[in-house]
């Protein structure tokens, strides 16, 4: 029942870009006050769709309703609530990915299939 999470998360995670590492023919990428406020309004729009879809009574974002799978809580099955989907996306965010995205691949030899968001917030994806 419980399922790995990379569809999902190449679904509704696209590419994400780093604008300190990212480079143009060698020179850094230079960014103005419109940039950053631009890449801001849509890393806040990002979690506001996460917190809305998972933490909604569904459990699940456009990405993962299209291969099938939904976020609940580990030991209830319940909807896991705005908190938790907050919790959820800023981990995934920031500590998932950032360990040459181990937290991400954890699901692959994890005997729950958890990624380490969902260690964190007590979720497990599953299939619907």
């Amino acid at each position: 029942r419980r399922v790995a999470t990379e569809g999902q998360q190449a679904l509704d995670g696209g590419v994400r870009v780093r604008l300190a590492e990212a480079r143009w023919i060698g020179q850094p990428l230079e960014v103005g006050a419109e940039g950053l406020a631009l890449g801001l309004l849509g890393f806040v729009a990002t979690i506001l769709y996460q917190v809305k879809m998972i933490g909604g009574p569904n459990g699940a974002t456009v990405g993962m309703k299209a291969v099938g799978v939904r976020a609940i809580d580990a030991n209830t099955g319940a909807s896991t609530g705005a908190g938790r989907a907050f919790g959820r996306m800023l981990f995934a965010s920031f500590i998932s990915g950032f360990f040459f995205y181990l937290g991400y691949l954890w699901n692959i030899w994890d005997s729950k299939k958890q990624t380490w968001q969902d260690k964190v917030t007590n979720t497990i994806v599953v299939k619907d």
